[in-house]
């Protein structure tokens, strides 16, 4: 049987992580993204298909840059990015963001100066059937854009709306800008246009069943009407269900823990790219100031990585204007507050290394291997104690992985 050239195969064994990039990517708008209760994936109309293979070149589902985003311990104590933790100095911002609001004071400022003429972000407007990527153009569409998201987002698919004659800021997860990079490549307009690449530190993508299971908890039945914040009122935040004039509150503990961050779809469980390394800015959650804000429980703080020259100048005329706050921390700070990321990121070396050397249907024979082979401290790490057992773990994914492709 002919094999064919789309990205149908990429969502038939599990390696597809919903980023959108194939839709925007084909010229003959055949693909479609649609959404069956798990991540969002690529449906093919085939009589549309022409088979140029466009959308498999910017899928970052099967292209492995574990070279550039790969991200482990010793690599983050080498590191010679700079480190912050830091939040806004506007009030409203800091309070509606998820953490510290970093990110939306950026794009705020570079607004009001025209330096950009948009973002592209993941939105949560409406009710739940409307969470998904868009281009905000105005200071209210991006306050209405703050806070966590924890459902499948196609931001990828949103560059569908940008003017190639505008400037804008991309903000995605390392799988959206990883597919980013693969599209400026086929068109070098995008990399013009995009300014600034801000990554968001990212562990994995719940599905939407998870959320559906969550609003469902509290005893709501059609979520197509439901409204929820999964972060809100304060830092950490919790999670805010609303339908009609019932509203329910539960702690960011339960939501994430309980039901959000109880299954890891294949995809993220091999991604090392929970850095986001092709981010100018990388922002995350600082969870080692909790104890600090045992006195200051409303006010939440960013954790950032600075990677370029470009975003550097960003971030020092945002604190010569008093917009925001920053404080250097190190390289161990930036680790003990994503221990769970970090150690998730180091799992999955492993897990790519034995999917990629086992898998009869291998789908990653254009993923460069040499790195991992040949890294000195990827070796290290694999003679370890802790580096068997995350073998040991890795042979048990590609187990279950088979079986469950089996049952299928």
């Amino acid at each position: 049987m002919k094999v064919s050239n789309n990205v149908a195969s990429v969502d038939k064994n599990r390696l597809c992580h919903g980023c959108g990039a194939c839709s925007y990517i084909c010229q003959s708008n055949a693909i479609t993204l649609k959404n069956d209760g798990y991540n969002n994936y690529p449906f093919i109309d085939i009589a549309k298909c022409n088979q140029c293979g466009l959308c498999l070149k910017v899928c970052s589902g099967i292209h492995f840059d574990l070279k550039n985003t790969s991200c482990t311990e010793q690599e983050l104590l080498l590191s010679k990015n700079n480190l912050y933790i830091g939040h806004s100095n506007q009030a409203s911002v800091r309070q509606k963001s998820a953490s510290g609001g970093i990110i939306t004071q950026i794009i705020l400022n570079l607004l009001r100066e025209k330096i950009i003429d948009g973002a592209i972000v993941a939105r949560n407007v409406g009710t739940i059937p409307d969470i998904g990527a868009a281009v905000v153009h105005s200071e209210e569409e991006v306050m209405n854009s703050t806070s966590s998201i924890y459902y499948p987002v196609s931001v990828c698919a949103a560059l569908k709306q940008i003017d190639r004659n505008k400037k804008y800021i991309f903000v995605g997860k390392g799988c959206d800008l990883d597919s980013l990079n693969r599209i400026s490549v086929i068109q070098p307009w995008i990399g013009k246009a995009i300014q600034l690449k801000i990554g968001i530190m990212c562990h994995h993508t719940p599905y939407a069943q998870e959320t559906k299971e969550l609003v469902e908890s509290v005893g709501i039945s059609n979520t197509r009407l439901t409204r929820i914040v999964y972060r809100g009122l304060g830092w950490p935040g919790d999670t805010v269900i609303t339908s009609g004039k019932r509203q329910y509150v539960l702690p960011y503990k339960i939501s994430w823990g309980k039901y959000l961050g109880k299954n890891i779809p294949f995809r993220c469980k091999l991604c090392s790219n929970g850095m986001a390394g092709h981010g100018d800015i990388v922002v995350g959650d600082s969870w080692k100031m909790n104890p600090l804000l045992q006195k200051d429980l409303n006010d939440g703080y960013s954790l950032f990585m600075i990677r370029t020259d470009a975003a550097q100048n960003v971030l020092d005329k945002l604190c010569k204007a008093n917009d925001i706050s920053i404080e250097p921390v190190s390289s161990k700070f930036l680790i003990d507050s994503q221990s769970n990321l970090i150690s998730k990121n180091e799992s999955a070396l492993f897990k790519v290394l034995i999917f990629k050397l086992m898998y009869k249907e291998n789908l990653l024979n254009n993923t460069s291997f040499r790195y991992i082979i040949t890294d000195t401290i990827f070796i290290r790490l694999l003679f370890s104690f802790k580096g068997l057992r995350r073998l040991a773990s890795a042979f048990k994914n590609y187990y279950l992985y088979v079986k469950n492709k089996k049952d299928m």
